[in-house]
């Protein structure tokens, strides 16, 4: 995140995403992220570095702390069923360098 900042110019955006840990697992989700690993949660405990999924908060105060504006935060399919091919797999965070 910091590389991301340092290397982008003032008003720049950039199109980050990650897996956001939900406190209760999704019934129709992709996955369900709940075995502890590292400072997130694993879907796949036989291979953790599969999918990790991370609070929001933590992911909002890196963000934020790294001094990049949150313009827009999407929820990716992985949480349901996707219907539409105008989504990505992950949420997303849509960031502006301030």
């Amino acid at each position: 995140m910091r590389e991301s900042f340092r290397c982008l110019k003032r008003d720049g955006i950039v199109w980050a995403t990650f897996y956001i840990y939900d406190k209760i697992p999704l019934r129709e989700a992709r996955w369900n992220f709940v075995t502890p690993y590292g400072l997130g949660y694993t879907a796949f405990p036989n291979n953790p570095d599969g999918a990790i999924a991370y609070d929001y908060e933590l992911v909002r105060n890196m963000i934020i702390d790294t001094g990049f504006n949150i313009k827009r935060y999407i929820k990716g399919y992985w949480r349901t069923k996707r219907t539409t091919l105008d989504c990505d797999e992950q949420d997303i965070f849509v960031l502006e360098k301030i």
